[in-house]
């Protein structure tokens, strides 16, 4: 399948983020984006100093090529958060959102601390996010569960219930070993601020994992259970919570 058309806007360092947030008053910088290097500042002095700068180095100075990124960020209708976690590696963190005809894609490189930042349609972020993702082949069983990563449905109450319903549901399916899994990715649309830095428990997310010497699987759902993925899979189901909360925002408009 096609893959989003993506055109590199450039890099900024995970300190500058985290500069713009704290200039504009933000609690935390945007998720999934962590800082994972010590302060470079010796003093809170010195980082003040550095706060001052950012407005004029964002208007007309090395940082003006990520304004537009920033400020449609801020405003932004959709956003689509994705984790990527990885066994023996550092975590994948892409960001991609999309504020009226403007979309962009951001992927942090955790080795040398930076954001790669693109442009992509409005309309592609659901493709820009899935095609970024490393996939290996679609997985060789029809059906698997993990048991040590399955969770209730949303809104399942009664462990009992759950534990049958899960083994009606499951009959038929090949169990894998959390061990077997190398690589799990969470990905999540949201057109709401932020309260906090993470997921938002209450939302629905798309779930897949790598099983080592096999493929990908895809989660219900429910998250009872697994089938093989593909990348035009994995692009209809982001594209599907988009799609829901884009309903939800035009809800709250009409309201």
């Amino acid at each position: 399948m096609k893959r989003a058309a993506l055109s590199r806007v450039g890099r900024i360092d995970l300190v500058d983020v985290q500069a713009i947030s704290d200039n504009l008053g933000r609690d935390f910088i945007p998720h999934p984006f962590v800082v994972s290097q010590p302060s470079p500042f010796d003093s809170y002095q010195e980082y003040e100093n550095y706060l001052a700068a950012i407005p004029e180095r964002l208007a007309r100075g090395d940082l003006s090529a990520f304004d537009q990124w920033i400020t449609s960020y801020l405003h932004a209708e959709i956003r689509v958060e994705c984790v990527v976690s990885m066994v023996g590696a550092p975590r994948g963190r892409l960001l991609a959102h999309r504020r009226g005809p403007l979309g962009f894609l951001a992927v942090q490189d955790s080795k040398d601390h930076v954001v790669e930042v693109y442009t992509v349609s409005a309309y592609d972020l659901g493709l820009a996010i899935a095609g970024s993702i490393a996939l290996t082949n679609p997985g060789t069983h029809s059906r698997i569960i993990i048991p040590d990563l399955v969770r209730p449905p949303h809104g399942a109450s009664a462990a009992d219930d759950f534990a049958v319903l899960r083994r009606e549901r499951n009959a038929g399916s090949v169990s894998i070993p959390r061990s077997h899994v190398v690589r799990y990715t969470r990905i999540q649309s949201r057109w709401q601020p932020a309260r906090e830095w993470g997921f938002d428990r209450s939302k629905k997310t798309v779930g897949y994992v790598c099983i080592k010497d096999d493929g990908d699987y895809i989660y219900a759902p429910g998250f009872d259970y697994l089938t093989p993925m593909t990348l035009s899979g994995l692009h209809n189901r982001v594209d599907e919570l988009i799609a829901e909360d884009v309903t939800r925002l035009r809800h709250s408009r009409d309201a």
